[in-house]
C-alpha cells in the first residue's frame, strides 16, 4: 500500500511539474523510446483529467493546488488513502 501511495504521489508531482522538453533532453531522449513517451504523457494527461474532475477546477495547476490541499487534510483526519474516485 505505502508502495502505491508513492507511485501516485509521483505521478501527481510529475502531473503538476513543468513538462520537460522531449526534444532537447538528451537523457530523456536516449534513456525512453517514442513508444515510452506516449505511454509517460497518456499517463500524466490521465492524472490531470482525474484531479481537475476531483476538484472542479478546469485549469490544471490550481486543480493540483486544490487536489494537494483536500489530501493533506485527509492525512491529517488519519485517513491514509489516496482520495481519487475512478
Amino acid at each position: 500500500m505505502k508502495s502505491f501511495l508513492i507511485a501516485v504521489c509521483v505521478l501527481l508531482l510529475m502531473a503538476c511539474a513543468k513538462r520537460p522538453d522531449y526534444e532537447t533532453d538528451e537523457i530523456f531522449k536516449a534513456t525512453f523510446s517514442a513508444e515510452d513517451v506516449v505511454a509517460i504523457n497518456a499517463l500524466i494527461g490521465f492524472v490531470d483529467s482525474v484531479v481537475m474532475k476531483e476538484t472542479g477546477s478546469e485549469d490544471v495547476n490550481t486543480a493540483y493546488a486544490l487536489y494537494f490541499e483536500k489530501f493533506n487534510t485527509s492525512l491529517h483526519a488519519g485517513n491514509y488513502m489516496v482520495p481519487i474516485n475512478f
